[in-house]
């Protein structure tokens, strides 16, 4: 604990560079943190309510009609009391006023009774759905109403049948995205379907028949008989476990898409505490000397800075931490209307230490060239300010190469697809080796210019000064 004194005193002079590394640090673990807790809450809501995000046990879909071998043994099973099913049709179409002054593309949704087996339905009026959703009546959502300017109770045109407004849905549990719904929603019976007439030859027509299993423990058995079933490929037979619903893709793609952001900040968040040790470490050029000029050895002045660099990192630790669990709210707020109901977000401890691992193995990798550079800071820079004796090129080779498996090692963790992980990686290899060469290329370029401007010209003579992060920040911002 000797050096602690020494160490605080020496951040609280340096308080600009010690702030900004512990930006970085906070920023690579707050988005480690949020991103990984926030993945791991939405995965687990959506296995507790898989039941009622799709409403039923097993999930017959289809565009074409259902073929005749699957719907034989969805019969018998019928027949012998295993299960309880209810056909869905969904598909576009333009529904209009009675007067035929104001249209709009909708949904429809034709149910027939039992629909849904889990979840529920809300209504407007808060009546139970399955006693709304009567033969001659619809249920539409608000927004269809206020476009064509009806209300509860008025009639409504739909293909070559007219039906009445019986109520407004609030909430469905299978209801797709609404960033991805192209009309509102109207729920029609299915003894309407006929009248309604437009199951036509060609029609784009999403077929649905739901199974609710009587005995759950049956229900991968029987989904198993009905995909022996099944007569061709266009027809696919899942359980509520899965099937893959549009909550759960647009979550999916969603969550890997954050994966990446999150590797990028992690990257950038390195070079980050890599500039920022590299200007601290220069600003105690003259304290090191001055260490090494009244006997420090050089395992006391690693040891020393070495301590430095964890105290900063633990703090910024902490930070990051924090930050995450406020941004992991934040994101669940931004996503509360796409979300399950309910969804109970909360930090992932197991994602915390994976954070926590990573995040210092960010800071030892970025740490290592900034640290090395300390045995070559030499006593005579108490007299002069003259660059210290440049180092061997291993280093730098070292630490590139660390650097480099890393950041391939947690691409390959990260992604679903080995290959699209290499292609990835190469292909941010490349981007980095085409934003250094562009960097190299302006630098040369501002270095020929002829500037006469006295303050203009000695700001290009300070991005060549020896030991700044020019092409670094160049490269970053690229």
């Amino acid at each position: 604990m000797r050096h602690m004194p020494m160490i605080l005193r020496q951040v609280r002079r340096s308080y600009k560079q010690a702030g900004l590394f512990v930006l970085c640090v906070a920023l690579s673990l707050a988005t480690l943190t949020a991103f990984s807790g926030f993945a791991r809450s939405v995965g687990r809501a959506l296995l507790d309510d898989a039941r009622t995000l799709h409403a039923a046990d097993i999930i017959i879909r289809s565009h074409d009609p259902i073929s005749a071998p699957l719907v034989q043994a969805v019969d018998r099973l019928a027949d012998q009391g295993r299960i309880v099913r209810a056909n869905v049709h969904e598909f576009y179409s333009v529904v209009r006023a009675p007067d035929k002054k104001a249209s709009v593309l909708s949904r429809l949704k034709v149910v027939e009774p039992g629909y849904p087996f889990y979840g529920q339905v809300t209504l407007k009026s808060g009546r139970p759905f399955k006693q709304v959703l009567a033969p001659g009546a619809c249920i539409v959502e608000q927004t269809l109403l206020d476009r064509i300017g009806l209300k509860v109770g008025d009639r409504l045109q739909v293909g070559y049948t007219t039906l009445t407004v019986d109520d407004v849905v609030t909430a469905e549990p299978d209801r797709p995205l609404d960033l991805f719904a192209f009309g509102p929603r109207v729920f029609i019976h299915s003894s309407d379907l006929d009248a309604l007439g437009l199951l036509a030859t060609g029609s784009h027509i999403h077929r649905v028949v739901l199974l609710m299993v009587m005995d759950p423990l049956q229900a991968d058995d029987i989904a198993g008989r009905l995909k022996k079933a099944s007569a061709f490929d266009g027809e696919s037979v899942d359980t509520y476990l899965t099937s893959g619903s549009v909550v759960k893709r647009f979550l999916d793609n969603f969550l890997f898409f954050l994966k990446l952001v999150g590797l990028f900040i992690l990257i950038v968040s390195g070079l980050g505490i890599q500039s920022t040790l590299t200007a601290l470490f220069n600003e105690k050029q003259r304290t090191i000397a001055v260490m090494k000029t009244v006997g420090a050895s050089g395992r006391f002045i690693n040891t020393h800075f070495i301590l430095m660099v964890l105290l900063l990192g633990t703090a910024g630790t902490g930070v990051g931490i924090l930050a995450g669990a406020a941004v992991q709210g934040g994101l669940a707020w931004m996503l509360g209307p796409l979300l399950p109901e309910g969804l109970g977000l909360t930090i992932a401890w197991t994602g915390v230490v994976e954070a926590v691992m990573l995040g210092f193995t960010v800071v030892a990798l970025f740490s290592f060239l900034p640290l090395h550079r300390l045995r070559e800071m030499r006593p005579v820079a108490i007299f002069n300010r003259l660059p210290s004796v440049g180092i061997a090129r291993w280093p730098y080779f070292l630490s590139g190469l660390l650097v480099l498996l890393f950041f391939l090692a947690l691409v390959l963790w990260h992604m679903r697809d080995i290959r699209f992980g290499f292609y990835f990686f190469g292909a941010v290899v490349a981007m980095i080796l085409a934003a250094a060469a562009l960097a190299q290329l302006v630098l040369v370029a501002i270095k020929r210019l002829p500037v006469r401007h006295l303050a203009l010209r000695q700001a290009i003579k300070g991005l060549f000064r020896q030991g700044n992060a020019s092409r670094a920040i160049m490269i970053t911002c690229l």
